[in-house]
């Protein structure tokens, strides 16, 4: 009743964090260096498996629900995780603000993840029982248009990706299109979308914006 409850989609989020890991960060993998984010995490699902399968990351997992975390902290414990995945609560980004004096502190991630609530609220209603019935709104509601999320990390993740540095957001089926063009508009570069296994566009996925001449990479 805590968490949206984890389907097969969100396997391939998962499985593209992955891939982008070892195809880009595979020194930073070698040296334990590798710090990812997974905004939204639900159950702990996308976490636990990165941390799982990538031996040299770093993950956050953030979440504005305490019984959300408190489940995704018990998940973590199972797989023996624990001291791999720092559980952080808040809303989107305020999770990770940091006040060192008058100024905010921002960490940064090479890689951030999330798998959001994207269903539009005109459509709550007629969700199946199986859904409606067991998982909590706030899991689910993703705005009048379903893309409310993705336009806050479109444009709140530029502080705390390094670079080069990637975003990899789950979306539903149709939705791609528009999240695309909602990073696009944020100035991410290299926006692409990744189909899972019954071809169905899953993944949106975007790399940082170039960064500014002279810029030293995070």
């Amino acid at each position: 009743r805590h968490t949206l409850i984890p389907r097969p989609d969100t396997e391939c989020l998962a499985e593209h964090v992955i891939r982008l890991a070892r195809a880009h960060f595979s020194r930073k993998l070698s040296a334990g260096a590798l710090r990812v984010l997974d905004l939204c995490t639900g159950s702990g699902c996308v976490a636990i498996s990165i941390a799982h399968y990538l031996e040299g990351a770093a993950v956050v997992a953030a979440d504005i629900s305490p019984g959300a975390l408190a489940v995704a902290e018990e998940n973590a414990a199972i797989h023996k995780l624990s001291g791999r995945i720092a559980f952080r609560r808040g809303d989107m980004f305020g999770a990770l603000a940091q006040e060192t004096g008058k100024t905010e502190k921002a960490e940064k991630f090479d890689i951030i993840c999330a798998n959001p609530p994207y269903i539009p609220s005109g459509e709550l209603a007629a969700l199946p029982p199986d859904v409606a019935l067991y998982e909590p709104r706030s899991a689910l509601d993703g705005g009048e248009r379903g893309v409310d999320f993705y336009k806050a990390i479109a444009a709140g993740a530029l502080p705390f990706v390094g670079q080069p540095g990637f975003v990899a957001v789950e979306v539903g089926a149709g939705q791609a299109a528009e999240v695309s063009g909602i990073f696009s508009e944020n100035g991410w570069r290299d926006v692409a979308a990744v189909k899972d296994i019954p071809g169905v566009e899953r993944v949106v996925c975007a790399r940082g914006p170039a960064p500014a001449a002279g810029a030293a990479p995070a």
